[in-house]
């Protein structure tokens, strides 16, 4: 009711304040030859310095890949045989699908004890105008960076402004500017 209208969450010490100019705006892309000024590798192969504290680990990380590459050979497969039957490209499904679910409780979980770990990467982080989260995955819907910067960073403070794509960076590009 009214009373729990008036109630407000206690602040996180890292969210912005009212009167705080800066509002971090965050994108994510794939890792590739398109280079962002922004830009931050947060992947565990390549990732460095304060990128790391947002990669997901190798306990996590290696049975999510290995999954991903047992989905990718049944469908190739699936496509190969025509795609005769749907249980080919459901399995794949299913695989990846189950992989998923057991990867995001763990990233989450991983990402609240760096965030009590790292907390000068956090804060670095949270300072900047802008940053595009850089990862290899192919799809963005299924991997950390999307993770880290639509569901973790806004309850920080910080905006999601979508995945960049090396079209529209080719698109947007000035010779001689990099983005």
């Amino acid at each position: 009711g009214a009373r729990g209208a008036r109630c407000r969450q206690r602040p996180s010490a890292l969210a912005p304040r009212r009167g705080d100019a800066v509002t971090l705006v965050v994108r994510t892309a794939r890792v590739g030859p398109t280079r962002y000024a922004d830009e931050l590798n947060v992947t565990r192969a390549t990732g460095e310095g304060d990128g790391l504290a947002f990669a997901p680990s190798w306990a996590i990380l290696g049975p999510a890949l290995r999954a991903r590459r047992e989905a990718a050979e049944i469908a190739a497969a699936f496509a190969r045989n025509g795609g005769g039957s749907r249980s080919g490209c459901a399995d794949a499904e299913r695989i990846e699908g189950e992989a998923w679910g057991a990867y995001v409780p763990a990233y989450l979980a991983e990402m609240r004890r760096s965030y009590r770990e790292r907390r000068r990467a956090w804060v670095a982080l949270l300072a900047r105008e802008s940053v595009t989260l850089l990862c290899f995955c192919v799809d963005p819907e299924r991997c950390h960076r999307t993770l880290l910067a639509r569901e973790i960073l806004p309850k920080l403070g910080a905006v999601y402004a979508g995945e960049r794509t090396a079209a529209a960076a080719e698109a947007l590009a000035l010779p001689g500017v990099s983005r």
